[in-house]
């Protein structure tokens, strides 16, 4: 089962297992609005879209998860 970059970005920020960097990028996305974001998606594509899939998606959060406990995913972004 593959697991994207944007999803194992969501999984290691809920879990508190992102580097300084990619914490600080989690929070800068939660917090940009729609425009800054679009800014945001242009350096960081992966990241963003699966932001927006964790906020917007009903559903989404909990299939990645299940996702995740089926995958041998490395511990490291």
């Amino acid at each position: 089962m593959k697991i994207s970059k944007g999803e194992r970005f969501i999984y290691f920020w809920q879990y508190g297992m992102l580097g300084d960097f990619m914490a600080a990028l989690a929070v800068a996305i939660c917090r940009a609005d729609m425009d800054n974001r679009a800014r945001l998606a242009l350096g960081f594509p992966d990241e963003v879209e699966a932001m927006n899939k964790f906020h917007y998606v009903e559903g989404w959060w909990p299939e990645l998860q299940a996702k995740m406990k089926l995958s041998t995913v490395e511990p490291t972004l």
